[in-house]
């Protein structure tokens, strides 16, 4: 997720506290079956760090960071820039 500049979803975060609790030893009651923390835990994780953002995926954001919309963006402010010949000042 980061590689496509967005943080991690809430279930990144719920995997990543199963598989940081199997590797160390530590007792937990998370869902064995699929690998992941509880929706309980992430309450209770995200109300003692609230300066953290997650946020489940939103796939409209997602495809606004493809490649082809950033170059198509790019391609159309280019198109721009040189039909008005706007100065760098005044960008």
């Amino acid at each position: 997720m980061e590689a496509a500049l967005l943080g991690p979803t809430t279930k990144d975060v719920r995997r990543q506290a199963y598989d940081f609790a199997s590797q160390m030893g530590i007792k937990h009651s998370f869902h064995i079956d699929n690998k992941t923390a509880g929706y309980d835990w992430l309450s209770g994780f995200k109300s003692q760090h609230p300066e953290l953002a997650m946020e489940a995926m939103n796939i409209a954001r997602a495809v606004g960071f493809s490649r082809p919309q950033v170059q198509m963006f790019f391609d159309v402010h280019r198109g721009v820039l040189t039909t008005h010949e706007y100065s760098v000042a005044r960008i």
